[in-house]
């Protein structure tokens, strides 16, 4: 072979990805970010390139002299010691001789050529690691032996940057998905609900929008970021072996959101960070993520918080996903499927409100909210018996396998009381299953504990009351609480449990507690009480209005009968945590036998307006202690303060980009007297800052209402929320939302 200069080498000078045709060919036209210099790929589909040489061929000899290696390098910190391990997996020739596909799941494949340039599709396999990449292309060229001794790279030419991604439209994916499903993939001002509980088997719910951020540069590169973070051996987590099985990585992501990217908290105070409740979309995080030290968290964050990130970021990288709430969700601490409240009875004959066992860490929270994500499940059935919705939670509230991370658990295994398959079943299955056992004890002058009795099955319903997510479609919430469990109290239900109390090993201890409490064990139907206790269904109250609340006791046995009993007014949070009490009020009762006399607590609107914020859960508490036969009355009635002050009226429900749209925001105080220090801020979502209207009046009259307009824009079309705040000396800060419909400025 003849000589030749190093300027006559045919190095490839740019790659174009001709963004037109791929952007429809990987249906990836929401990520309007996407450049020439960066831009999307979805598994196993071809992905068209356009090299462009810096010198010309000579087609006989350099079909015979040269080949073309398409180097692709996923993003890390140390390039140079991943660099053969990558070159090695990935790197493929292209040759100009046979103009055939390289036989192997990585596949480039030559398309076209001239002397100035070619034309390749780049298949990536459907497992292939989902992740940050970089692109160069290097010419090669052949010794004697045929095998390339001599690499070249343009010193002008500039490596590009793409992402894989899942490929839901690829039925060889496991995150493939039917149409039905598309809006949870696409949706991006989304419907959260928060909830709790009062009288079996009710419940109550308030709906809140949540703002996805999946089509944004910034989510994408976090979210490429935190994957690279968990490629790590302390986390047991390979990036070959695991990135791109969504099992893994749904897995490790559950992890690394609560350990790198947002921080829980659960008591105030929240300074210096935020309330979990001042997030409304994944953007702000984000945006705050970025703005952050190295090594520092977003604050804070609650289940709510996580779960909804958690959707954006897997909607993201093309995993559908919706968020999930449990009401009355359970946290069983030792898995036995069971949650033990104590009851404590003193000497002076007050009782306790039941309180879990001190270091259990058991608990019933008014809700809780985690992901829902839908891919197959080949490591538990070929079949694909429990393919579709698997639950993960990045608010793990244990370690499993070492580490705070939760799922992915199959939906359909759950209903099956399928409790031993992976991961992390028995956990998530007693969130919407446990039973509760109280345990009764009397406490002496010495406050030494002597049990009284065990009471099982006295509310069949306290646990997973409701499971709940919102129709992207039609905006209405789907009831999914069949898709977890059976019917509660059918025999289905029944034999579902008993599969999973089987499964859970948990017989045994049933049986250690029957042999030593003997018949202190008891399973009560409710007509076996001497003092029946029926209280009020109070699923809300409206903000300004009295709370109040009448039960009644009817004196079932044939002696009079002797109560002790209390009835307070508290605010919760949403872990079902009492926090400020409102009112107390205690009052003894002698009740003949057969007769049923009653009991009324009202609580005026001024003692609770400086202790409540927006769809605040509050509770009204009844116990109670017959002193002659130490039976335990209990009752919570958790409630809701519905509305508020502050109302937004949008006077266009549909703007175009750069349009000023107009709303009025109408405040009201309830008070007879008049509100001080009055403030107003209004934002629109992540695209804006939050803005105090100035002109608001500080002083507000009692028992007035005030209207105010306010006029704002938006930069980007979509949906986009609008949101008015207010706070005052007398009362804590609540808001107000309207979703608009913003258009491109080319849209009629």
């Amino acid at each position: 072979m003849s000589s030749f200069s190093r300027s006559s080498i045919p190095v490839v000078n740019s790659i174009d990805p001709l963004l037109d045709d791929n952007i429809q060919r990987h249906r990836t036209s929401r990520y309007r970010w996407q450049r020439t210099s960066k831009f999307i790929i979805r598994r196993g589909k071809p992905f068209r390139l356009e090299l462009r040489l810096g010198s010309p061929l000579n087609s006989e000899h350099d079909i015979d002299r040269y080949a073309w290696i398409l180097r692709l390098q996923h993003f890390g910190p140390d390039t140079d010691s991943e660099y053969k391990d990558i070159i090695i997996a990935t790197s493929k020739l292209i040759t100009l001789e046979n103009h055939a596909p390289i036989s192997s799941e990585w596949n480039a494949e030559l398309i076209d050529n001239n002397r100035y340039s070619m034309t390749v599709d780049l298949t990536i396999p459907t497992t292939a690691p989902i992740a940050k990449w970089t692109l160069r292309v290097l010419t090669g060229e052949y010794g004697y032996d045929d095998r390339i001794v001599r690499k070249y790279e343009s010193q002008s030419a500039r490596e590009v940057v793409f992402f894989s991604i899942c490929n839901p439209f690829n039925p060889a994916d496991d995150a493939y998905i039917d149409d039905s499903l598309q809006p949870y993939l696409d949706t991006t001002v989304d419907g959260w609900y928060e909830g709790n509980y009062s009288v079996e088997p009710g419940y109550s719910k308030n709906e809140n929008i949540w703002i996805h951020s999946q089509f944004d540069e910034d989510t994408m590169d976090t979210v490429a970021w935190l994957i690279w973070y968990m490629v790590d051996p302390i986390f047991r987590f390979g990036f070959h072996r695991d990135c791109g099985d969504l099992v893994m990585l749904t897995r490790r992501l559950s992890f690394v959101i609560n350990y790198r990217f947002l921080a829980g908290k659960w008591d105030k105070p929240y300074y210096p960070g935020y309330e979990p409740t001042y997030w409304r979309g994944t953007a702000e995080l984000v945006r705050q993520f970025g703005a952050n030290d190295v090594n520092q968290k977003v604050r804070y964050g609650q289940c709510f918080t996580f779960a909804n990130v958690f959707v954006t970021f897997l909607r993201t990288i093309g995993i559908a996903s919706r968020g999930v709430t449990c009401i009355a969700s359970a946290h069983d601490g030792d898995s036995n499927l069971t949650i033990d409240k104590k009851i404590y009875i003193y000497e002076n004959g007050e009782m306790s409100q039941p309180v879990e066992n001190p270091g259990s860490e058991e608990s019933i929270w008014n809700f809780h909210m985690w992901t829902e994500a839908w891919f197959k499940r080949r490591d538990l059935d070929r079949l694909g018996e429990f393919d579709g919705w698997q639950v993960v939670d990045a608010t793990p509230q244990a370690t499993s396998d070492g580490l705070l991370q939760c799922g992915p658990t199959s939906v359909k295994a759950l209903r099956k009381g399928c409790v031993d398959s992976r991961y992390d079943a028995t956990f998530v299955y007693a969130e919407v299953n446990a039973d509760v056992v109280y345990w009764k004890f009397r406490k002496d002058r010495y406050g030494r504990e002597v049990l009284v009795e065990a009471m099982t099955d006295v509310d069949a319903h306290d646990v997973g009351r409701a499971v709940l997510t919102r129709d992207p479609v039609t905006k209405s919430v789907i009831k999914l609480t069949s898709d977890y469990k059976a019917l509660e109290t059918t025999s289905e239900e029944r034999q579902n449990h008993l599969k999973a109390l089987k499964n859970a090993g948990v017989f045994q201890r049933n049986k250690l507690i029957e042999k030593m409490y003997g018949k202190r064990i008891n399973r009560r139907a409710a007509g076996a009480f001497d003092i029946i206790l029926t209280g009020p269904d109070l699923p809300s109250v409206e903000y300004g209005q009295p709370i109040r609340g009448t039960f009644k006791l009817l004196n079932n046995s044939l002696d009079l009968k002797s109560v002790n009993l209390c009835m307070t007014v508290t605010t919760q949070i949403h872990t079902g945590k009492n926090e400020d009490t409102v009112a107390k009020q205690l009052e003894v009762l002698k009740i003949p036998s057969g007769d049923t006399q009653q009991v009324t607590i009202e609580v005026p609107f001024t003692k609770y307006i400086n202790l409540v914020t927006g769809n605040q859960s509050m509770a009204l508490i009844f116990t109670a202690n017959i002193v002659e036969t130490d039976q335990v009355l209990y009752q919570e009635n958790r409630f809701f303060v519905d509305g508020g002050p502050l109302e937004l009226t949008v006077k266009k429900d549909k703007s175009k980009v750069g349009e000023l749209i107009e709303a009025d925001v109408k405040f009201r105080n309830f008070l007879p007297d008049r509100m001080t220090n009055v403030e107003l801020f209004v934002d629109g979502g992540p695209l804006k800052d939050k803005k105090k209207m100035t002109t608001f009046p500080r002083t507000v009259p009692g028992d007035s209402q005030i209207t105010f307009l306010i006029t704002l824009k938006f930069d980007t079309s979509g949906e986009r929320v609008i949101t008015a705040t207010a706070k005052s000396d007398q009362m804590k800060e609540f808001s107000a939302n309207k979703v608009v419909e913003v258009l491109d400025s080319t849209s009629i």
